[in-house]
């Protein structure tokens, strides 16, 4: 199976090193996470994302939000009481089951000892999403109305695209084997058309890409829509 590359890393923070003990915040059971080197990166393929709206949330592990920003509004440096924590950073306030941008997130646990500080590091963010691309092919490309789309499906979501939209859909698949149902409906050569599939056993990190064209049998129109051999069950491998 060839694999596909998704450099779809947000890089974002966390080792631990100490520093000399602070004598002031020592006397408060408080410690200091250094915020300064965090930054988050994304590139999918050849499209760079700006992470400038990366979402960053701390919580304590009795459940207690005690900071949030994004990436480009974090602070160099932050004082909290000794204890656990969890650094969270998402592309997104929640993971819509249907949209136009991946989801990426991830978290990394740290623990904060008075008077010491907490540098951060590195968290991996990988994509979350199943990446779905509609492209046309052949002669159905020229015979295309401007009333052609193709509905893409996932459970009960859906997104319609039309034949311009090269942009692609990423799904929040909910179980390990789902099943995309693709509707292309519109006027093709002043008739119109209807074309239906499915396309089964696509999950969470894979990339399907869908060519639809059409093709003539007996003088008979035909369309068909299939997955591209050079991206067949591809995965998109984070690394």
């Amino acid at each position: 199976m060839k694999k596909y590359i998704l450099s779809a890393l947000a890089l974002v923070a966390i080792a631990f090193t100490s520093c000399e003990n602070d004598p002031a915040s020592t006397a408060y059971g408080e410690g200091m996470l250094d915020l300064s080197a965090i930054s988050a990166t994304i590139e999918e393929s050849t499209r760079a994302t700006s992470t400038d709206n990366f979402l960053v949330n701390i919580t304590s592990s009795r459940g207690e939000n005690v900071g949030s920003w994004t990436i480009a509004t974090l602070p160099a440096h932050i004082m909290l009481r000794e204890g656990d924590y969890i650094l969270e950073v998402a592309s997104a306030e929640s993971h819509a089951d249907v949209a136009r941008e991946g989801y990426f997130s991830g978290y990394r646990e740290f623990n904060i000892t008075s008077g010491q500080t907490t540098t951060v590091e590195t968290i991996i963010c990988p994509l979350e999403s199943l990446k779905v691309s509609v492209e046309f092919e052949g002669e159905i490309t020229e015979a295309m109305s401007d009333d052609c789309g193709t509905t893409v499906a996932l459970d009960e979501a859906s997104l319609r695209v039309t034949k311009d939209d090269s942009a692609p859909i990423y799904f929040r698949p909910t179980g390990e084997q789902n099943t995309l149902s693709v509707v292309f409906e519109g006027t093709v050569d002043g008739a119109a058309e209807r074309f239906e599939t499915e396309i089964p056993g696509v999950r969470l990190g894979q990339w399907r890409h869908i060519i639809i064209k059409m093709t003539y049998e007996d003088g008979v129109r035909v369309f068909s829509a299939g997955i591209a051999p050079w991206i067949e069950d591809d995965d998109i491998v984070v690394e």
